[in-house]
């Protein structure tokens, strides 16, 4: 059973929407919250979420400032003037608290997936407390080009305004994501290989829009802050967490960027494993095959709820 509701972001100003599936005909074993990416929003995750419900798991999850339905200004692709990455953060403790308040004797497991990877790994170094485990999916490695985006956003918009749109910065981040799929029916194709899956998404409004240059500059500052040595150091060690990405996503360098993450952070001792799943693309929730991480992803919750 779905629920729609609303909360205030931190930035003071906006009406965040979230929903909430709640299993139907199976007791509730624990909550799962999820952070959904780029230029998408929470109810794309219904079929996840209906899936998982059948476990007795919780499912929730909000739309993001600048997504969604939470925008309530018409500013799609902005987060704010200043630090807005920081709201995105703080924004997922909101709703864990107000979650929490509902279920209160239920464990709690988070996923971050994509833009939403980035926005748990920073969360992760402050509000990891209580937390029974943490999913990371279609995540990147460190990426040299962070600091220039943050500098060619940063000049960009003197001139042009925070919400500008630029297609050049676009461009330059994405431009070269089809460069591996052979005869790719549209630019989208990198998201999966279920060609009504793209279609859909193509179609979408909420997602056929572009980041603002103050936007872009908060995603350069939070991937650029979430690939620090300071962040390997201080994540929770004993946080079970899994990783998990395609070998063709080219958001973690089709594989790469993706061990890179996790072999920081075992090196630092934590408790982290990785799973790459060959052949498929970014949205492994929405892959060809996305059987296979729907029953691990299930399992990976009930084993932490467990311990």
């Amino acid at each position: 059973m779905k629920t729609t509701g609303n909360f205030r972001s931190t930035d003071g100003r906006t009406d965040l929407y979230y929903a909430v599936w709640e299993p139907e005909g199976v007791k509730p074993v624990c909550v799962l919250q999820i952070i959904h990416g780029m230029c998408e929003y929470i109810d794309r995750y219904e079929p996840i979420a209906e899936y998982l419900n059948g476990f007795g798991i919780i499912v929730c999850g909000d739309d993001h400032l600048g997504h969604g339905h939470s925008v309530n200004d018409g500013k799609f692709g902005y987060f704010g003037e200043k630090d807005g990455w920081k709201h995105l953060v703080d924004d997922e403790q909101e709703l864990r608290k107000l979650m929490e308040a509902k279920y209160p004797e239920l464990p709690y497991v988070m996923l971050g997936h994509s833009m939403g990877s980035f926005i748990i790994r920073a969360y992760l170094n402050v509000y990891a407390q209580g937390l029974k485990g943490a999913v990371i999916e279609g995540t990147s490695g460190s990426n040299p080009g962070a600091a220039a985006g943050i500098a060619m956003a940063s000049t960009i918009r003197k001139f042009k305004g925070s919400e500008h749109h630029s297609d050049m910065i676009t461009n330059i981040a994405f431009g070269s994501y089809g460069k591996r799929i052979q005869n790719p029916r549209t630019k989208y194709d990198w998201i999966s290989r279920d060609n009504a899956i793209v279609d859909k998404y193509i179609k979408d409004p909420f997602c056929m829009f572009t980041f603002t240059l103050a936007a872009y500059e908060d995603m350069f500052r939070l991937l650029q802050h979430v690939s620090t040595d300071e962040w390997y150091k201080n994540y929770p060690k004993d946080l079970p967490t899994l990783l998990a990405a395609g070998s063709e996503d080219p958001v973690g360098n089709y594989g790469k960027g993706v061990a890179e993450v996790c072999e920081k952070l075992q090196a630092q001792g934590c408790d982290v494993n990785l799973s790459i799943y060959e052949g498929m693309r970014h949205e492994l929730h929405n892959e060809i095959g996305r059987e296979a991480f729907y029953e691990e992803l299930k399992d990976f919750v009930l084993e932490c709820i467990e311990e």
